[in-house]
């Protein structure tokens, strides 16, 4: 294990020194003007989310658990992923400099519901302190999901709802949809530093309806969910108008255009007016 931690920091020191030398010329190379593409095509899961989805609960025995970790093939296949997980972060840290956390744009037209596709199901700590899964509190109402798991990635959230929460949010007769928040740690060291300041989050959240509809979200999360819904930067933030059968209609990235913001109020009261 000594050895096995040895190579991975020397693995790591050299995949430094490469990050750092094409940084500086990607940098150097993305100093025009850089043309962020539109979101063209509907995102998300193929099919429609259980309760039951993505747990993370390790269903294994105590004997299988002790056979996989004695098996040499295995332990390799544990060892190429976190490699390839610490390679990540340096990739992900590159392209949100280059970005700004920007990855596409809006678009300017909502996905038709026969089209989109759908958001996953997460298990999170909510801040009234229950383990649950996030489809049945999307099930039957029209929600904007927020997936953050960093400071920059909370901001660039606000950016699209704080007009929501001000405006709509505020007045009891306009609650015709909620907010859902999804913290996404990327990391069991960021997930426990969350854990102890989220007595200050929901202190924040003055809303005790919104305590209910914010997860903090890492077990049973998957590449591909993440990859699936387009959220697979730590770094930046995700914004989502998803309709009363977890589809995904619309979505953003990164820090809100002014057109962005109009665009989420516009289709967001579209949405509402759905009645299939």
């Amino acid at each position: 294990m000594k050895c096995f931690r040895s190579g991975l920091l020397l693995r790591g020191a050299r995949t430094w020194v490469r990050w750092q030398s094409s940084s500086s010329s990607s940098s150097s190379s993305s100093s025009g003007k850089r043309e962020i593409p539109v979101l063209d095509r509907p995102i998300g899961v193929l099919e429609p989310p259980k309760a039951t989805d993505n747990t993370g609960i390790d269903s294994r025995t105590l004997k299988q658990k002790k056979e996989d970790l004695m098996d040499y093939d295995k332990h390799m296949e544990k060892r190429r992923e976190l490699e390839a997980e610490y390679m990540k972060g340096f990739d992900e840290v590159r392209h949100f400099r280059a970005t700004k956390g920007k990855f596409w744009m809006a678009p300017g037209a909502y996905f038709r519901a026969d089209k989109a596709l759908y958001m996953p199901n997460f298990w999170g700590r909510t801040l009234r302190g229950e383990w649950a899964p996030t489809t049945p509190v999307l099930s039957g109402k029209v929600s904007v999901v927020r997936i953050f798991g960093s400071v920059s990635g909370e901001w660039h959230v606000n950016s699209f709802t704080q007009n929501l929460v001000d405006e709509r949010l505020a007045e009891p007769q306009k609650r015709d949809f909620q907010i859902v928040d999804i913290n996404l740690p990327d990391s069991r060291v960021k997930e426990y530093i969350v854990k102890m300041f989220l007595w200050n989050v929901k202190r924040s959240i003055q809303d005790p309806a919104r305590h209910g509809t914010y997860f903090l979200a890492r077990k049973g999360v998957t590449k591909h969910m993440k990859k699936a819904i387009r959220a697979d930067n730590a770094y930046s933030g995700f914004v989502y108008l998803v309709d009363r059968h977890c589809r995904i209609r619309w979505a953003g990235s990164g820090d809100a255009t002014d057109d962005e913001k109009k665009y989420l109020d516009k289709f967001l009261s579209s949405v509402i007016k759905e009645r299939h």
